[in-house]
């Protein structure tokens, strides 16, 4: 396959926060106005296209054509790259055709390549109703016009993560207005394990037909213990009534796993009395060919990175029951990767569990022309990822501001940060709903960059790997060609000038971030730093030139060096740590694996210290500053005397502020919770 469809259409499907409204048909009763719209990609003249009544022939019948006329019906995969028709990475809307309701029809797609490309979707009465995107030379799809309800709300999505930490988190999802009055206000409600319904009424929505909107739940879950949970999902009174035409769109259900982070063993690696065996885990009779990094999914499974050739791509090995004797290794190569992965320099799995991948080419698409590559996200899951999708292969999606992107981490969900080297910044690419397999929507894109701190790379060969630590929002990166190690404060900055690189796509935001903290936490004792890792206090380092394994106390800045593990095998890259907390890393010039195993196990404890939270003034009549001792995630409630919760925010700053003019004279109780404790002080409104 030659193609991909662009970034650059921006496609108005599903996830499109502002769908179009389209010029309304004067139908006569019993019929719908059905409007197509249909985006090339960036060979729009290879495409024709009929619109026929179902049952019929491709020339039979045909209400509506469009694209190339010398393809015609008969030029699928005839290759004869014929002039005319659609141009490239254009968006063509057709219609609005008065069809019969309830009746069937079908779009016949041609084209002249025989890889299909490009994506319809298709619309009743300015109502979105589905997308498609056709494969190979011939294909169909069939559809039956209905007139949209007057209400219909759809709970699309659940975005609370099916794996999660045993923390406080939120409830959210996305809502799709699939009727034709807006919605205004909706009730969220939650159950977990059929337990007691959390209530909540959404208001001042505004959200017009066919639009999207993220639902966030302002109660939120704390699990207190790991373990399996059934969520269950529900939207009701819509508009404050309960008139919703389509009830069985109202609903969804999701498993969650509620999972204690990684163990901190790394006291294990400093004992000098003990011993270690490195096990070859995977080699290259199991297709380990140059391996740039490494990350564990929240089941457990490992995921190892190869970097590939520009031509091929790199490729995948996922691992089942890494490290044991009935592990299984499965080696894959996604179909276009040559673009999608192109000299991958980086892994990271996200508590979804998708991945993503960081892409270590100049330009993705190999033509000489201007830089479009970036990271790119892909699903675990088997029957998704690596399996064929209508010539754009199985990514989710992809974003294309990052040339020479050396390292990559997770932060949450679709929100993943990486070392870019072609700008020398550090990037946050939030992909928000991922465009599906094989689309190319990115019009929900967020993209800040983190530039001025001199970050650079040692040459092409050797990646600059991340980490975050999620209580602190510091995020360590690897700065090669300086051989220092950096953090950021990911909870500092405020957004200002637009990039000077970019964009090569449409977005919802990109832009530079300013004012954010940084510092230097490692500045001597590295020659080629390479991999990266975090758990609790330690940071641990690989060294490409010798394999060296270096472990460092942050507890406090600059780190403190505490220990080194001589392997004496230059080339290890990205190195990660286990759910138990022990060590696998992957050696570009050995093509291994290896797990680092010790003799005795040494747990790590960190002392949990109660955190100071000052309140100010007490009692207050009109704003009240709550100050805390650090910072972190914190969830803020206020209950009233009879219990009734009358606020909830949560804050990340050392200083927020709630405004209390509004309430009634009493006394109140602020509730404060992060991951390691749970706060309770009184106030007073007077």
């Amino acid at each position: 396959m030659r193609k991909f469809l662009p970034a650059k259409a921006i496609l108005c499907a599903l996830f499109c926060a502002l769908c179009p409204f389209f010029i309304n048909a004067q139908c006569i009763d019993g019929e719908v106005a059905v409007t197509i719209m249909y985006e090339t990609d960036d060979f729009g003249y290879e495409v024709y296209w009929e619109l026929v009544p179902e049952g019929y022939s491709c020339g039979d019948a045909t209400i509506f054509s469009g694209g190339n006329e010398a393809v015609n019906c008969d030029g699928g995969a005839d290759q004869n790259q014929a002039p005319g028709g659609y141009g490239n990475m254009q968006s063509y809307t057709e219609g609005p055709f008065c069809l019969q309701e309830g009746a069937g029809y079908t779009i016949m797609f041609v084209d002249d390549w025989g890889d299909g490309g490009g994506t319809f979707s298709i619309f009743f009465d300015n109502v979105y109703h589905a997308t498609w995107l056709p494969t190979g030379g011939n294909n169909e799809y069939t559809f039956t016009p209905l007139t949209p309800p007057a209400v219909d709300a759809w709970l699309q999505n659940i975005h609370t993560s099916p794996y999660m930490f045993n923390e406080i988190t939120h409830i959210s999802g996305v809502l799709i207005n699939q009727g034709l009055t807006p919605i205004n206000s909706v009730t969220m409600t939650y159950t977990l394990n059929g337990g007691i319904p959390q209530s909540a009424e959404m208001v001042t929505l505004g959200l017009e037909s066919g639009a999207s909107f993220h639902l966030e739940h302002p109660i939120y879950w704390n699990p207190g213990t790991e373990g399996i949970y059934e969520l269950e999902v529900t939207l009701s009174g819509v508009n404050g009534g309960s008139d919703d035409a389509v009830s069985a769109n109202n609903t969804m259900s999701r498993t969650v796993n509620i999972i204690n982070p990684k163990a901190n063993i790394i006291p294990s690696y400093l004992d000098a009395t003990n011993t270690f065996n490195y096990d070859v885990v995977v080699d290259s009779d199991d297709l380990v060919d140059f391996p740039r990094d490494l990350d564990f999914a929240p089941n457990g499974d490992l995921w190892v990175i190869n970097k590939g050739t520009e031509e091929s791509g790199g490729s995948t090995i996922w691992i089942q029951q890494p490290g044991e004797d009935d592990q299984e290794p499965l080696w894959e190569r996604d179909g276009n990767a040559w673009h999608f992965m192109s000299l991958p320099t980086g892994i990271a799995v996200s508590m979804n569990t998708n991945f993503a991948t960081s892409t270590g080419v100049y330009d993705s698409n190999h033509d000489g022309g201007e830089p479009f590559t970036g990271p790119a996200l892909w699903s675990t899951a088997p029957e998704i990822y690596a399996e064929p999708s209508g010539g754009n292969g199985s990514h989710l999606d992809m974003l294309h501001e990052s040339p020479y992107c050396m390292g990559i981490c997770s932060e949450r969900d679709n929100r993943y940060w990486v070392m870019d080297a072609n700008s020398n910044d550090i990037v946050m690419y939030d992909f928000k709903e991922d465009h599906g397999p094989g689309n190319a929507y990115h019009g929900d894109a967020i993209v800040n960059r983190y530039p001025g701190m001199g970050i650079d790379w040692i040459n092409s060969e050797i990646p600059c790997h991340l980490d975050l630590d999620r209580n602190t929002g510091w995020l360590y990166c690897v700065d090669g060609l300086n051989k220092r190690i950096l953090r950021l404060d990911i909870n500092t900055g405020t957004l200002g000038a637009d990039p000077s690189f970019g964009p090569h796509e449409g977005m919802v935001e990109y832009k530079n971030v300013e004012g954010f903290v940084w510092e230097e936490v490692v500045t001597e004792g590295l020659v080629e730093p390479c991999g990266l890792a975090l758990v609790q206090n330690y940071l641990v380092i690989t060294d490409h030139s010798n394999g060296d394994i270096i472990f460092y106390d942050i507890s406090s800045i600059p780190a403190v060096e505490v220990h080194r593990l001589h392997t004496g095998e230059a080339g290890i890259q990205g190195i990660a740590i286990g759910w138990d907390g022990s060590l696998w890393y992957v050696n570009a010039q050995t093509n291994e694996v290896i797990h680092i195993i010790p003799s005795n196990i040494i747990t790590g404890v960190n002392e949990e210290v109660s955190e100071n939270i000052q309140l100010y003034p007490n009692p207050v009549s009109t704003s009240m500053k709550v100050r805390f001792e650090k910072r972190a995630t914190h969830v803020l409630a206020v209950y009233d005397i009879s219990g009734r919760m009358i606020f909830s925010k949560n804050v990340t700053d050392l200083v927020t502020t709630i405004d209390v003019s509004g309430w009634g004279r009493g006394n109140y109780i602020l509730e404060v919770m992060t991951d390691e404790q749970v706060s309770h002080q009184k106030f007073m409104v007077d």
